[in-house]
């Protein structure tokens, strides 16, 4: 019967070494390099995530300050225009 237990055992889990092959340190390091491997995975997505969102906040500040340079010229223009009318008008009236 306890034979029976252990092929069974071994067939269901063959990742794991049966009892007294060594289940020792370096499972553990495998483990545990898998775990920093994946942290650091982790950590990389995060700060590309962050690069791109900064990226997008300049790419937005850049257009805002563009839309507002150009806003500022057309009003100027604008002002221009309407200072040359009123000179004409006055040129005319008088």
């Amino acid at each position: 019967m306890l034979f029976v237990f252990d092929e069974l055992s071994s067939l269901m889990d063959p990742i794991w070494p049966s009892i007294g092959q060594g289940v020792g340190s370096e499972t553990r390091t495998r483990d545990r390099r898998i775990e920093e491997n994946v942290e650091k995975e982790e950590e990389d997505e995060e700060e590309e995530e962050e690069k791109e969102e900064k990226e997008e906040e300049d790419e937005d500040k850049e257009e805002e300050e563009e839309e507002e340079e150009e806003e500022e010229e057309e009003e100027e223009e604008e002002k221009d225009e309407d200072e040359e009318e009123e000179r004409k008008r006055k040129g005319k009236v008088f």
